[in-house]
């Protein structure tokens, strides 16, 4: 994976940086919505009543307890990777050799990175269908 650079840089930036506080303040009242405050659980019933999704609107509840899990998967897992992700994508990769004759370095992505994001991005993926 090279260097992410560019506009696509920024893009993923205000991505991951978006997605700390919608994960936090919103997604996540899906699981914990009794501990917010009101202002807050008021946007989440305006967007439910403006979208209709009945899965917000009813989380959480035994009858859609996989949808309560997936919540439950991205506070425990992709909440962590998105500041990972930010840390990175701002840090530009890590250091590595360009190639063994040459002593010019380029930036590039450890390959437990590139992983995670796969994984996340497979996550991503099953919980919008």
């Amino acid at each position: 994976m090279k260097e992410i650079s560019g506009s696509t840089r920024k893009a993923f930036l205000v991505y991951f940086l978006s997605h700390v506080p919608i994960t936090l303040l919103v997604d996540s009242q899906g699981l914990l919505g009794p501990y917010y405050p009101k202002f807050l659980t008021d946007v989440v019933a305006w967007y439910c009543g403006l979208f209709g999704d009945i899965l917000m609107k009813n989380a959480p509840s035994t009858e859609y307890a996989w949808f309560s899990s997936l919540i439950c998967c991205e506070i425990l897992f992709q909440l962590p990777f998105f500041f990972v992700a930010i840390k990175f994508i701002m840090a530009g990769g890590c250091y590595s050799s360009a190639n063994e004759s040459s002593d010019a370095k380029k930036r590039d992505y450890p390959e437990w990175f590139r992983m995670a994001c796969i994984i996340y991005g497979v996550h991503v993926s099953v919980r919008s269908m």
